[in-house]
């Protein structure tokens, strides 16, 4: 479970270093990038939590009850930045995804047994 978790951030980081590598690409480019690294970032949560998420959004919802609530605020932080990738301006979505990508490797790394897939 934790180890699919850590290959999910880390393909997250891979999206988010590919994003940031072509920043001059067009408004899509940037949106397919973004929506890419801040959805692997909410499956990697999931995963932390749970053995399979349907969906980056009811990942997060399922796995909630089974992180610790000081994990919560951050979880649901992540929810907001998915709901926001449709409507954001192309430099909002860059530092989104940094966001996103920043609050799952917190998320993976607290959770138990997080550091010791690395």
């Amino acid at each position: 479970m934790l180890s699919v978790a850590v290959e999910k951030l880390r393909d997250a980081a891979e999206a988010l270093c590919t994003l940031e590598a072509s920043s001059g690409g067009t408004l899509e480019e940037t949106k397919a990038l973004s929506k890419r690294a801040i959805t692997c970032a909410a499956y990697a949560v999931s995963l932390a939590f749970v053995d399979e998420a349907k969906g980056a959004r009811e990942g997060i919802l399922e796995a909630m009850p089974k992180a610790p609530r000081y994990m919560w605020a951050d979880m649901l932080r992540l929810l907001e930045i998915l709901r926001q990738i449709e409507r954001a301006e192309k430099q909002k979505l860059v530092e989104l995804a940094r966001e996103a990508v920043e609050i799952a490797t917190g998320i993976v790394l607290s959770a138990p047994g997080g550091t010791s897939h690395l």
